[in-house]
């Protein structure tokens, strides 16, 4: 069946039902009086060929509505398209400005160091001390490796003259001095990577919505481990 019949059958159902229960459109049904001359039942008839022209006219009325929205609607999807390429493609651009300007400062950083000594980037200093002191290694191999392990190695001849009570007496006790001041040095460098790391620990968990209990506890455990040293080193002095 074709949607004219369709709409044909569903007005004729909707004016019938009208016509059944006298439930007239008023606008409809007061044309249809007044040409009727206040016959009823004449008007009534007249009802039927009005009351269907109306129905018509909402429903292509309703059907224009709808296809205009639509033409609508795909003008700004394709005006979103074509925002969103704009976009893209302005991005492009200026990454590939900002490609272009780092290529350049390249090759100025390249033209000024080239009468410089080649420095040697597979150092164990570049690749192990620095990056340690700056907190790139994981809290867990900075805490127990490095704080925790290490520091009992290079704490334990510490802890073997303090159990024997031997006092440092000449040239012994001038190298006692440079093992201590070693230690000294190691303790702040285990504890400054161990305090950055923390640092960096809590800031990925903040960023996951976690808890970063770990590495505050970590920098906890630093400033109580760097008092407890000293504490040890000044008894060991006495």
């Amino acid at each position: 069946m074709s949607k004219e019949k369709e709409l044909e059958k569903k007005i004729a159902k909707i004016v019938k039902l009208e016509l059944d229960k006298s439930n007239y459109e008023d606008t409809a049904w007061l044309k249809s009086f007044k040409e009727a001359r206040g016959d009823k039942n004449e008007a009534r008839a007249i009802y039927v060929g009005i009351r269907t022209k109306d129905l018509e006219d909402e429903f292509y009325e309703e059907q224009s509505r709808i296809e205009q929205e639509k033409i609508e609607k795909e003008n700004k999807i394709e005006k979103e398209k074509a925002d969103r390429e704009n976009r893209l493609e302005q991005l492009r651009w200026k990454k590939e400005e900002l490609k272009n300007k780092r290529n350049v400062r390249e090759r100025e950083r390249s033209a000024y160091n080239y009468s410089k000594p080649p420095v040697n980037e597979d150092s164990f200093l570049e690749n192990n001390i620095k990056p340690f002191v700056r907190g790139e290694y994981s809290l867990p191999f900075s805490y127990w490796y490095i704080g925790f392990l290490f520091t009992i190695i290079v704490n334990l001849p510490l802890i073997i003259i303090d159990a024997q009570k031997v006092e440092p007496e000449g040239i012994g006790a001038f190298f006692y001095f440079l093992y201590v001041l070693a230690v000294i040095i190691y303790i702040i460098f285990a504890n400054l990577g161990i305090w950055r790391s923390a640092g960096f620990y809590v800031i990925e968990k903040i960023k996951k919505k976690e808890s970063g209990f770990w590495g505050y506890a970590a920098r906890v455990t630093v400033i109580l481990g760097i008092l407890r040293f000293f504490v040890e080193l000044a008894k060991a002095f006495k």
